[in-house]
């Protein structure tokens, strides 16, 4: 076996651990960031053919204080602040403590949106986000 046919299989094999150790991160990462007293929301993504639809669970979070921006393309970020401080206990979790204050979470994609004809509505604590897909 030559020289370069032996690093072209240890190439192949970093670059499996390296996706393999970025699942295992996105699969195991806490959604709950404890300095921040932040949470990540549920949220669900329906792809049309002209719009991108996603809603977002927003729990003890008034209109007022949710903020939406599109980062990039591919990409929307949300952050709201709740009405008060929410304890694990009150959302039915018994197995773990915690507080938090907020959400906060970037949604990647599918495929790229356009910002300019992006709607929102809030109505009893669900957010729903229309994008128009980038054509």
């Amino acid at each position: 076996m030559s020289h370069d046919r032996k690093k072209h299989i240890f190439e192949a094999m970093d670059e499996y651990f390296k996706r393999a150790e970025f699942m295992v991160e996105r699969v195991f990462i806490s959604s709950w960031d404890e300095t921040a007293e932040s949470i990540e929301p549920l949220y669900n993504i329906t792809v049309g053919s002209s719009e991108v639809i996603v809603t977002v669970d927003l729990p003890y979070v008034n209109r007022e204080e949710v903020t939406l921006k599109l980062p990039a393309d591919d990409m929307v970020e949300i952050y709201a602040n709740t009405k008060r401080r929410i304890t694990f206990a009150d959302m039915g979790v018994r197995h773990r403590g915690g507080q938090f204050k907020s959400y906060h979470t970037r949604i990647h994609m599918p495929v790229s949106v356009v910002e300019s004809g992006m709607t929102s509505k809030f109505k009893r604590g669900v957010l729903e986000i229309r994008l128009p897909r980038l054509v």
